[in-house]
């Protein structure tokens, strides 16, 4: 006997049966089309004639990947840390997001053009999945690849739009609190070795923010860390004239811009005159303490 249908499934198939493409069901139910075409029928739910391929791809801009802008440096960031992307058996072209947090879902797919399902895991998180042979060819070659987890590597990513894509990428992989009884901000972004050897070699380059080494956790889970006046700067850097994020990490990273180093004990920083030149509200927000430029050899 097969496992019992729960109300929520019910709703679903009876929500997506209709019209829905086969795949898609399937892929919200996790049943086999057996199963699912059964209990439909015993139930007295008939199967129209699905969408079209033509209706398919009204619902999404074909064209989002194909030229920068810091709504698709943002969404590419977010699919590197939280995203997959498929080729099927059936010559289905398929990218996917995953979130635990319904409305940031919707913000991209808004900012996707597209008119996509966002399906309940039943786990806690949702899934936005988009089916287009174009869209995945305009990721692919942006770097993008299958079964990503533990070979991806870094993309270059053009100057102006590295904010975006970072901020993006923090949003899905990264961690943004405050740690230890002193309360001090904490940037923490995790990923493959090379992804983030890359990462943090350009994030130096365009911020001047000292470069984090790559540590690996006892789990073998590679992570970059800044902390401090570090994850200060990059919090101002990334969040605080933003109008894509998550908003729970963006409250968050908004503090940061609070923290005085004085409070706990820090006296003076050094600070490279890039970061000067990139985060001057820093200077002028009151922090109390003087930046040391760094000594001229």
């Amino acid at each position: 006997m097969g496992k019992l249908w729960s109300s929520k499934e019910l709703r679903v198939l009876e929500e997506m049966y209709p019209c829905a493409p086969r795949f898609r069901i399937e892929d919200a139910l996790g049943r086999s089309w057996g199963s699912i075409s059964g209990t439909a029928k015993a139930r007295g739910i008939h199967r129209n004639a699905p969408q079209s391929a033509r209706s398919l791809r009204t619902q999404i801009n074909i064209n989002f990947f194909k030229r920068w802008s810091d709504d698709m440096g943002y969404v590419l960031g977010f699919w590197f840390a939280d995203g997959h992307m498929t080729h099927g058996t059936r010559g289905q072209y398929s990218i996917g997001f995953c979130s635990k947090d319904y409305e940031h879902l919707e913000a991209i797919r808004n900012a996707l053009g597209s008119a996509h399902r966002i399906y309940d895991k039943h786990d806690g998180s949702y899934r936005l999945i988009i089916t287009n042979k174009t869209l995945w060819g305009d990721m692919k070659a942006l770097g993008c690849i299958p079964a990503k987890s533990l070979i991806v590597t870094y993309p270059r990513v053009p100057s102006i739009f590295l904010a975006s894509f970072l901020r993006g990428y923090v949003d899905g992989d990264g961690s943004v609190g405050f740690y230890t009884n002193r309360q001090v901000p904490s940037l923490r972004i995790v990923g493959t070795s090379s992804f983030l050897e890359g990462l943090a070699s350009q994030i130096y380059e365009e911020t001047g923010v000292a470069t984090s080494k790559v540590y690996i956790h006892e789990r073998r889970v590679a992570f970059i860390r800044y902390t401090g006046l570090k994850a200060k700067c990059l919090a101002s850097w990334l969040y605080e004239d933003s109008s894509l994020h998550l908003e729970r990490k963006y409250l968050i990273a908004m503090r940061f811009l609070d923290w005085i180093p004085s409070r706990f004990g820090f006296k003076q920083r050094v600070i490279t005159p890039k970061m000067l030149d990139l985060f001057p509200s820093l200077v002028q927000r009151g922090d109390g303490y003087a930046y040391a430029a760094p000594a001229t050899r």
